[in-house]
């Protein structure tokens, strides 16, 4: 049911000679266009770009083969930056959740993370630049009922990336932990009703991919 959303992140960017984009997953192109129309420029600062090249390769980020299919595209191009961002959720209680579900998500939410990034980051920290983002979520900070599995992978996210600061940002790598609130994604609109996401103000994709991007080097949540 939820395998539209399997590979739904992926994405490396490079803005350091040239914009050249590489995007991996079956996201709706609203989840990723601003990390599509924004580039790094001078001094930090985030540049529309009005032209560039996009590559797309469809990946079930929670298969090992295509996974490692991923990784060897990541490695082949001139990888700039690495954005973590795909993710499954349930809202259900957890016990109601079947259990090849919850595993799932382990591989999706966890499993993807660990092995992308643990094979992409080493030729950023050669290269002495570059970036990481993993996206959490606020989730991880309140544990709330409902949505168990899914905090609790994004813990995950959050701790990773934090640590992973430390270990890389003295060798030139900027590394970010996104903790968004109820973002109006492609599986957030199919889990949730109207009613609930109004009762719950949502934000938009393009804003917080963008606050993500502008935040890159500046802090590390």
């Amino acid at each position: 049911e939820n395998e539209d959303f399997r590979g739904a992140v992926t994405v490396d960017v490079t803005g350091f000679n040239g914009i050249r984009r590489r995007e991996t997953g079956r996201g709706a192109a609203s989840d990723q266009a601003s990390f599509r129309d924004l580039h790094p420029g001078g001094d930090g600062v985030l540049l529309p770009v009005r032209r560039h090249d996009v590559e797309t390769l469809v990946a079930d980020l929670s298969v090992p083969s295509e996974l490692d299919r991923v990784c060897e595209a990541g490695l082949a191009a001139d990888l700039g930056l690495l954005v973590n961002n795909a993710g499954i959720g349930h809202s259900d209680a957890f016990l109601d959740v079947p259990l090849e579900d919850h595993l799932l998500a382990l591989d999706v939410n966890i499993r993807a993370f660990l092995v992308l990034t643990h094979r992409l980051a080493p030729a950023l920290c050669k290269r002495g630049r570059g970036g990481l983002i993993f996206t959490s979520s606020m989730s991880a900070l309140l544990g709330p009922p409902g949505v168990a599995q899914y905090a609790a992978t994004k813990v995950y996210a959050r701790n990773l990336a934090e640590a992973l600061y430390g270990e890389l940002h003295s060798q030139g790598v900027d590394v970010l932990a996104l903790l968004p609130g109820l973002t109006r994604t492609r599986q957030v609109t199919k889990d949730l009703s109207d009613e609930a996401i109004a009762a719950m103000p949502a934000m938009e994709p393009g804003p917080v991919a963008e606050a993500a991007l502008r935040g890159l080097g500046k802090k590390r949540v």
